[in-house]
């Protein structure tokens, strides 16, 4: 069977992702976007590839889909970074930095930056979420890590004991 329209690929390959057969996901969203491209079968197409190790080709994907999508610009710098592309991605992230683009959220952008060893500019958009944020173990390690790679150890200080208040 052949099916001539897009959407039994769409269904097939949500399948295929949720039991994490990324080879057969991929086969499915090939198909499907040899029908009817779309920014949703591209940035599932990307997710696939990052799940294969295939990162070349999820960045590509992922710019693909990029258009207005926080999710595919962060996903796409994620790739970036992960391929060793740090001058690029940082480049990327300096774009979002001055407003140029829609927000991916505070948190996000700050972790990106920590993945590149931008601690300064990682702290600067981790003070911008941090009210804004509930406080999750894995971003207030990072922050404090940012915030201790950058001897800024006042703030640090006062960071953990406002985390140790609020639990």
């Amino acid at each position: 069977m052949n099916p001539a329209s897009y959407f039994p690929y769409n269904i097939l390959e949500e399948i295929w992702i949720k039991q994490e057969r990324w080879k057969e996901a991929e086969e499915a969203l090939q198909k499907s976007i040899s029908i009817q491209p779309s920014n949703e079968a591209f940035i599932n197409l990307a997710g696939v590839y990052y799940h294969l190790g295939e990162l070349e080709l999820a960045a590509k994907y992922y710019l693909l889909a990029e258009k207005d999508s926080d999710i595919s610009m962060y996903s796409y710098i994620k790739c970036l970074i992960d391929l060793g592309r740090t001058k690029e991605a940082k480049e990327k992230l300096d774009f979002i930095n001055k407003g140029s683009y829609h927000l991916i959220g505070e948190i996000e952008i700050a972790d990106l930056y920590v993945e590149l060893d931008c601690y300064n500019e990682a702290i600067e958009w981790f003070e911008k979420g941090y009210n804004a944020y509930s406080g999750s173990s894995y971003w207030i390690s990072r922050f404090v890590y940012a915030l201790y790679k950058t001897n800024n150890f006042s703030r640090l200080d006062e960071v953990i004991k406002e985390e140790i208040e609020e639990t």
